[in-house]
């Protein structure tokens, strides 16, 4: 097994130095390093009016990149808001800085006023979050997606390329050249303009980091598969989580001609926990993780966090217990937390759990402290 650690890098008082809480953040990670976990996620949300977070996971990823040699540095949900070329620059250049240990998770972006305001030239193709999508938005943010990673993946891998698609066009036409061209990039001219581009550095990585993308509704697990991603995995119940993965699992089987197993390439993300009990754990985490969920349940379909009918969801109860039999919420002692993993590994086929430890609220020294058990007493049960 394989265990990533996730972060929004989370401060809901709005009170506090901000980079207090990063240097919180790079102490967890030294933390998870020093206990051979595999990454560290670190997540981008903008003008949060509860609570300050991470804007840029790149910025943070060169920050804790300094501080690590071992651990791999992931960004979840870019792309969105950011200008593609900009973006495939940034993640090469942080690929060098960490000497080939970035891991990029890219998404369409969620929150209409965010991608709105940030990337205002595209208009209103991103949906609002819930069971009313608008189709259309559904089918123009997934083309804008698609787009934008073709975008990247020439830039990273073609020594000279160009783009003309429905959102984006580079290079520019008509942009003159006004000094001369080194005769090394005579392929970059044409009647006198700029027709390709190159982008420098290229990623250390080669052909580029990979790639993730975090996959909630039922179309964005075959979506990844067909782009060839890897999965990242929030939420999902334990049935409805077998089934999506199988959708996954068959959807890249058929694209790479290959039989690639239920929870090949796959991430699952929970909010974890561990004490010394159960009633520790509960006391600490109830307070936080359950509230979390029931604000992010509120504008997603019901089957996201039930294996019933939408009308049966709705009428659970979304409170600790139920959470942590839906393996949504991974917590309790050391060999209650050890269970829950291997049931969800049972579940999804995968090997590699991510823990999202801070939920709103959560004290730095209550998340040290169950990273250390966890690094201690649950981990090592499951060492290849």
């Amino acid at each position: 097994m394989k265990f990533g650690l996730y972060s929004q890098v989370m401060d809901p008082t709005r009170e506090r130095v901000f980079g207090d809480v990063l240097d919180e953040l790079k102490t967890q990670v030294v933390l998870c390093e020093e206990a051979g976990f595999h990454c560290v996620w670190v997540d981008e949300h903008h003008f949060n009016t509860g609570f300050n977070c991470s804007t840029n996971p790149l910025l943070v990823g060169a920050m804790l990149a300094s501080h690590t040699k071992r651990i791999r540095i992931g960004q979840t949900d870019v792309v969105g808001c950011w200008q593609p070329l900009r973006l495939a620059e940034d993640v090469a250049l942080l690929d060098h800085l960490s000497r080939g240990r970035v891991d990029v998770g890219i998404g369409r972006g969620i929150r209409p006023f965010d991608m709105r305001n940030l990337n205002p030239q595209l208009g209103d193709i991103w949906p609002n979050p819930g069971a009313n999508f608008d189709p259309k938005q559904q089918i123009d943010s997934r083309e804008h997606f698609a787009e934008v990673l073709q975008i990247l993946q020439k830039a990273w891998t073609e020594e000279f390329f160009s783009h003309e698609g429905t959102y984006y066009k580079f290079p520019q036409s008509g942009v003159s050249l006004k000094s001369a061209v080194p005769s090394s990039d005579s392929a970059m001219v044409m009647d006198g303009a700029r027709a390709t581009m190159r982008l420098a550095p290229t990623p250390y990585q080669k052909p580029y980091p990979p790639l993730w993308l975090l996959m909630t509704s039922e179309p964005s697990f075959a979506e990844a598969a067909q782009l060839g991603l890897n999965g990242l995995v929030w939420i999902q119940p334990p049935k409805r989580l077998k089934q999506r993965l199988k959708i996954y699992s068959d959807a890249r089987t058929v694209r790479e001609g290959r039989h690639v197993k239920v929870g090949e390439d796959i991430g699952i993300l929970r909010l974890v926990y561990v004490a010394p009990s159960y009633e520790e754990a509960k006391r600490d985490a109830d307070q936080f993780f359950t509230p979390h969920y029931q604000e992010a349940c509120k504008t997603r379909p019901a089957s996201y966090w039930s294996d019933g009918s939408e009308s049966e969801a709705r009428n659970v109860d979304l409170d600790w217990e139920f959470l942590r039999d839906q393996l949504l919420i991974l917590a309790g002692s050391p060999e209650q937390v050890v269970e829950q993993i291997q049931q969800l590994k049972d579940i999804s086929g995968t090997d590699y759990i991510i823990l999202w430890t801070e939920a709103r609220g959560m004290s730095h020294k209550k998340i040290m402290s169950s990273l250390e058990l966890f690094a201690t007493k649950v981990a090592p049960l499951f060492a290849d």
